[in-house]
């Protein structure tokens, strides 16, 4: 469906996309994952057609789409902050990109219909932005990214606006969205949670650069690199078998109370569902990560740990 093939983009000296090759699938919910400034949002904007690849192909269906300006690619984006018109209500925001299409009036007005229907805002059409709720107003925005039906759907950092339980409910009401239509998503975040929860794959960038693609179990269980490790979860790290590369071991897969190994307790912080175990030992600083029940060690207190050998990854840098 997707094809990147060496996409390299500079602004000035600094270069924002150092040759990425990729395949996205139809239907695939895709996410493009990392820290501010690592070129996720470049590239994605050179597949919505917004930037020019300074080297590297594009291809959309086949079509070699490189060279091809926004309007004319079968692809909408759905902006961070929505970019919606404050002084045109609800349907003259989802029907805008309607404007250019060969429909007359009627046939406008049923798309609008059908659209706000299957984001669930049927009933909204008359009312203005400011008159919604966060969550509506990125509802309105994909309603109009999805008007003029593209083939794949590329989402910018669009629940960051969002508090926290809204973000939760709009991330499962998007992979709900996306089952209907078949589509492919194309989704950027630097939230790791909601990468984890949404995609069918990721792709974890670094410096303009795809350190690792895979379905979210495969990058938390078997991440390639140690900044693939340390940005897709918590994990502790401990030097390596004769001091190369790490032994990097997940914090749930910690025992506590158990093991060769001593630390005292700096800190239990309490989440809920579980509660992370701080402790100081001779391997630096480690993360044990307990059910929220568990009985609650004092800080200061030393206390045994350890792990299985089966549960440990050895990572080469």
């Amino acid at each position: 469906m997707i094809r990147l093939e060496g996409i390299a983009k500079h602004y000035g000296t600094v270069a924002a996309v150092a040759g990425v090759d990729l395949e996205i699938a139809a239907g695939e919910i895709f996410c493009l994952l990392g820290p501010s400034g690592c070129g996720k949002t470049s590239l994605l904007r050179c597949i919505g057609g917004f930037e020019r690849p300074d080297v590297g192909r594009i291809w959309l269906d086949g079509i070699d789409v490189t060279a091809m300006p926004a309007w004319d690619r079968p692809v909408n984006t759905v902006f961070q902050n929505y970019a919606l018109f404050p002084h045109l209500d609800v349907a003259a925001n989802v029907g805008f990109g309607l404007e250019t299409l060969p429909m007359d009036k009627r046939a406008r007005a049923k798309r609008i219909d059908e659209m706000l229907d299957l984001v669930r805002l049927g009933g909204f059409a008359a009312r203005k932005p400011a008159e919604l709720s966060g969550g509506q107003r990125q509802r309105v925005a994909i309603a109009r990214a999805l008007a003029r039906l593209p083939k794949v759907l590329l989402l910018d950092e669009p629940l960051s606006a969002l508090d926290a339980k809204l973000r939760e409910e709009t991330r499962l009401e998007l992979v709900e969205l996306q089952a209907r239509l078949g589509i492919a998503f194309v989704f950027v975040t630097h939230d790791q949670d909601e990468a984890m929860a949404i995609s069918d794959r990721i792709g974890v960038m670094e410096s303009g650069r795809i350190m690792q693609i895979a379905a979210p179990s495969e990058l938390y269980e078997r991440p390639a690199t140690r900044f693939v490790a340390e940005f897709v979860g918590r994990i502790n790290l401990f030097a390596g078998p004769g001091g190369r590369g790490f032994t990097a071991v997940r914090p749930e897969r910690m025992v506590l109370g158990h093991g060769p190994h001593l630390g005292r307790v700096r800190e239990c912080a309490y989440l809920g569902e579980r509660r992370l175990v701080f402790l100081d030992s001779a391997l630096g600083r480690v993360i044990v990560s307990q059910p929220g029940q568990a009985p609650v060690p004092d800080n200061g207190v030393e206390i045994a740990f350890g792990w299985p050998p089966e549960v440990e990854r050895y990572l080469p840098q």
